[in-house]
């Protein structure tokens, strides 16, 4: 992937990417009125999952992928990433176990089309972009990622990738509130479990399903 990632070729496709995923995205969202239907929820899941499997294949870098989707090898590494992972996950238990009357706001008839629009966005968003961006920065040396360049990689990677992830949802009166919400939800729990995609997809499942009942769709 070194040799693939700094030429005009891999970066002009790396846009094209983000460009046509922002035209098929904008037509279903066009088609769908802002309410969720799942075969176009899932058509566009779809689609994200292809162009960012399609273009990290192409560019013999899907370890970006797996290395999302799995724990480190390195022991420390993994204890930390399982930590943060296992914390979300028994939060969410909780909520489930402490208030069993409310358990429609998480499981319903909109729960498969939502675990397959904020998977694909996390991994869109995430995985694709965040991850391209910084995936020369090894964030569990602690040492190096510490220096101040990749402290500034980090904040810009981070920064870039909130903003597409707010303009998507394009809703100007939300815009903050978006940018906000994948910078510190979504975007800095991928960061501190090292590039694992299970933690920011939790959370954006949450937040969507939630968003849902207060728009008294659910």
């Amino acid at each position: 992937m070194t040799e693939n990632i700094y030429n005009k070729k891999f970066w002009f496709f790396f846009v094209l990417a983000i460009v046509i995923m922002r035209i098929v995205t904008f037509l279903i969202q066009k088609y769908s009125d802002n309410e969720p239907i799942l075969f176009l929820e899932i058509i566009g899941s779809v689609a994200h999952i292809v162009v960012v499997v399609g273009f990290l294949k192409y560019f013999k870098c899907l370890d970006i992928i797996e290395k999302s989707l799995i724990f480190s090898k390195k022991k420390e590494i993994r204890n930390w990433e399982m930590l943060f992972s296992s914390l979300l996950i028994f939060i969410f238990i909780l909520l489930v176990v402490m208030y069993p009357n409310r358990i429609h706001i998480l499981l319903n008839k909109y729960t498969i089309g939502q675990i397959c629009v904020t998977f694909s966005e996390e991994l869109f968003f995430r995985v694709f972009i965040l991850g391209v961006l910084l995936y020369n920065i090894g964030l569990y040396n602690i040492e190096s990622t510490l220096k101040i360049k990749n402290i500034c990689k980090i904040l810009i990677s981070l920064a870039i990738s909130s903003f597409l992830f707010a303009f998507w949802h394009i809703d100007f009166f939300n815009f903050i509130e978006r940018f906000n919400k994948s910078l510190i939800f979504y975007g800095m729990p991928f960061i501190v479990t090292n590039k694992k995609i299970w933690p920011g997809w939790l959370l954006h499942y949450i937040n969507n399903m939630i968003g849902l009942l207060k728009r008294g769709i659910i």
